[in-house]
């Protein structure tokens, strides 16, 4: 996650902390539009940690 926030950070011209903020800004929307196993299936096929980013701790339950 640390990489992929940083590469947000370098193709927007922000620091890595606003950066992901932005990125979990737009997840977390994705997050509330998609169905519970929709976003299961997105967050089983990321690295672990990037549920994070979409506001979950974990697999949605």
């Amino acid at each position: 996650m640390e990489e992929f926030c940083q590469r947000v950070a370098e193709r927007t011209n922000a620091r890595p902390r606003t950066a992901e903020w932005d990125a979990s800004a737009v997840l977390s929307g994705l997050a509330e539009a998609v169905s519970g196993g929709e976003l299961n299936q997105i967050i089983s096929q990321l690295p672990s940690g990037y549920a994070t980013l979409f506001g979950k701790a974990d697999l949605a339950g």
